[in-house]
């Protein structure tokens, strides 16, 4: 079966985005500031419980990181808000793709995810935000781990590439295997929605995950596709131009 491919995002310099007023990111930037105070000072009491907490208490346990897993979902929620709205300036750096994602990965398997990792390109420098860059892999790390057939992993591959302007950049992919064999035009359709703003799909929480995934992508000059390899493998392929 040959591969379905539809592009999300080619050219950033064309793009164009429709959304509420002007005043709306200095809003989201001001509740996310605001609403982060509580929820570290929630997430230090959370610590300081576990800290104290008999180690035989598993119930009182169970309840604190049922917190801790709350705050964290919380912050992320709020992230995909400011980041999709651009809510706050980017600190791009020039930084090494592959520890960013050697970094995530290490979060993932303490959270007991499954995940295989191929890497052929050393290093993999680009200019990127490392707080946008470790949420743009979160959020489709965990958007692809929802979709997979439950006992399979999630590939992660990541080479050396070319852009639609022949620019040197580095290609990173998430594929996974999926439960259902949707019909070639089903998975078209669906695809084409995954990144709109509030659009009913998983992971569950703001709604403006991957929305925000596809905003940090463009504003780093990079591009964004998912498609079907074969009917039962999902793939989000991403370019991202290399630092110069």
């Amino acid at each position: 079966m040959e591969p379905i491919h539809v592009t999300l995002a080619v050219r950033p310099e064309n793009s164009t985005r429709t959304g509420p007023s002007d005043q709306a990111p200095d809003v989201v930037r001001h509740l996310a500031h605001e609403i982060r105070q509580p929820l570290s000072a929630i997430e230090s009491l959370a610590y300081y419980l576990d800290m104290v907490l008999p180690r035989h208490d598993r119930k009182s346990r169970a309840q604190v990181e049922k917190i801790q897993a709350m705050v964290q979902q919380a912050n992320w929620i709020l992230a995909d808000a400011v980041y999709y709205l651009n809510a706050s300036p980017p600190r791009p750096e020039t930084l090494d793709l592959n520890e960013v994602v050697a970094g995530s990965i290490a979060e993932w398997s303490r959270e007991r995810l499954d995940v295989r990792l191929r890497l052929e390109l050393q290093p993999a420098l680009v200019v990127l935000d490392p707080n946008r860059a470790r949420h743009m892999l979160r959020n489709l790390f965990h958007f692809l781990r929802q979709a997979a057939q439950p006992g399979t992993p999630v590939d992660l591959w990541m080479c050396e590439g070319e852009d639609l302007d022949g620019r040197s950049c580095v290609q990173l992919e998430l594929s996974c295997q999926t439960p259902v064999h949707p019909a070639a035009s089903d998975l078209v359709t669906q695809a084409r929605s995954l990144f709109d703003p509030f659009a009913s799909h998983a992971p569950a929480g703001s709604g403006l995950g991957l929305a925000s995934v596809k905003q940090i992508i463009l504003a780093a000059g990079g591009s964004l596709e998912v498609y079907a390899r074969q009917a039962d493998m999902l793939v989000a392929g991403i370019r991202i131009p290399r630092a110069r």
